[in-house]
């Protein structure tokens, strides 16, 4: 069977003169030039202060605010709404070819059902009767024939539009998936973005307590306590630090201007994340069937989508009688492909979502291990601030252990958010995104 070009659309997815003035008005029209000028200067400024208005300049941004943003004008969703777009003004274009074509058909039948008529009321003692049945048997076979051709376009149009709604329902898919997927990166950079901000805090409070240290360091080297080369020695690893974090915060700071563009939004100095609230007072339980999280998810529908594709295909292929064997064959073979592929997606899925469900206990078990190791640290900063209140040790001492809290401190936040962006893949999960293996 032939396919009309109608059937190949289906595959889009693949997936500004004027006359001199008298010399007598130059005068009168340079102070119109100038005025009008004037106007056009004005009218020009009065639109750049309106541009200037539209820019928003937001100081904080919320996860909440972001997840809204990313997927406003989104150029991934809006190729994927014009594809949509496209298709379905394809498949409405072809489905006024099929009516045309079903309207040509019927009138094909009743000059046929003519034909029938006129050829019952020939007189066969009539001269002129073998003349008039031969023409209206000429008449009947070239109608015949062109009835044929159109059913035979009819049946290449029917195989079109059976491609093209299969392309919106996988598109639609594809669109459900990519807003899902959108969310979930989104608050992912979002908070991976407010854990390096975390980071580089210990580490500014670090090199202040190092700061004092070298301090102390120099004094003693005033002193002739200790040699030249162990205070230059702790000087460099003071400079090697701050070196560090100024690359770190340009990095940073630089991922966070990417982040606001992504957005829509203008960066500016003062731009920044508001803290997520992190929760993890209970470690989720799996309400919904493995099975069942698959089926449901968009990439289980869009692979069912293929197979049965596949065998409306090979269908087709089956009820043409100019098929050969090697067609049925292949025909057979693309169904069994898309079977195959349906089953090394469950397989890959079962793992996928094992591996989550296992990420999310371990992650949440991480966040009780720091929280042990916040308790102790907290406990012995109390046992060196009586020592230190005691006059047992040096204030630098006790500043160098202080420390040691916020580097607990920032441990048990950094497990709550690997803990939340973990959650955060069950969450897409449940609304139909399969995690990939390794993702987490």
């Amino acid at each position: 069977m032939k396919k009309s070009a109608t059937v190949g659309l289906a595959f889009l997815l693949a997936t500004s003169s004027i006359a001199p003035v008298a010399f007598a008005d130059e005068a009168s029209d340079e102070v119109l030039e100038e005025e009008g000028s004037e106007d056009v200067q004005e009218g020009e400024e009065a639109e750049e202060g309106s541009e200037e208005e539209e820019i928003e300049l937001i100081d904080s941004l919320s996860l909440e605010q972001a997840l809204e943003r990313a997927l406003e004008d989104n150029s991934s969703l809006m190729l994927l709404n014009y594809q949509l777009e496209i298709l379905e003004n394809q498949e409405g274009n072809t489905n006024l070819d099929y009516r045309d074509l079903e309207r040509d058909i019927r009138d094909l039948e009743r000059a046929l059902d003519r034909i029938r008529d006129q050829r019952r009321n020939l007189d066969p003692r009539d001269p002129t009767y073998i003349g008039e049945r031969l023409g209206l048997g000429q008449e009947w076979n070239a109608i015949n024939d062109q009835r044929k051709m159109i059913e035979d376009t009819i049946e290449q149009l029917e195989d079109a539009l059976e491609q093209l709604r299969s392309g919106q329902v996988t598109l639609v898919y594809n669109q459900d998936e990519a807003r899902e997927s959108i969310k979930m990166a989104t608050a992912m950079t979002f908070t991976q973005l407010l854990m390096t901000e975390e980071q580089l805090e210990l580490q500014r409070k670090s090199i202040d307590v190092l700061e004092t240290e070298i301090a102390n360091l120099d004094r003693q080297r005033e002193l002739g306590l200790i040699s030249f080369n162990e205070f230059n020695t702790e000087a460099r690893e003071l400079r090697i630090q701050k070196s560090d974090l100024e690359q770190e915060e340009k990095k940073y700071h630089h991922d966070l201007a990417e982040f606001a563009l992504d957005l829509g939004l203008v960066y500016h100095p003062d731009f920044s994340l508001e803290p997520i609230e992190l929760s993890s007072s209970a470690l989720p339980e799996q309400d919904t069937d493995t099975n069942e999280l698959i089926e449901n998810s968009f990439q289980y529908k869009a692979q069912l989508e293929a197979i049965e594709m596949a065998k409306y295909e090979r269908e087709r292929v089956y009820d043409d009688e100019d098929s050969s064997s090697y067609q049925k064959n292949e025909a057979d073979l693309n169904v069994k492909v898309e079977e195959e592929n349906l089953a090394q997606l469950k397989l890959n899925a079962e793992a996928a979502i094992r591996q989550l469900y296992f990420d999310i206990e371990d992650s949440y078990q991480a966040i009780q291990d720091a929280q042990r190791d916040l308790d102790y640290a907290r406990y012995d900063y109390n046992m060196l601030e009586r020592r230190y209140q005691l006059g047992l040790m040096s204030k630098a001492k006790f500043e160098q252990a202080a420390i040691q809290i916020d580097q607990a401190e920032l441990a048990h936040e950094m497990a709550k958010y690997s803990y939340f962006l973990v959650t955060q893949q069950l969450k897409a999960l449940e609304a139909g995104v399969l995690p990939q293996q390794g993702q987490s």
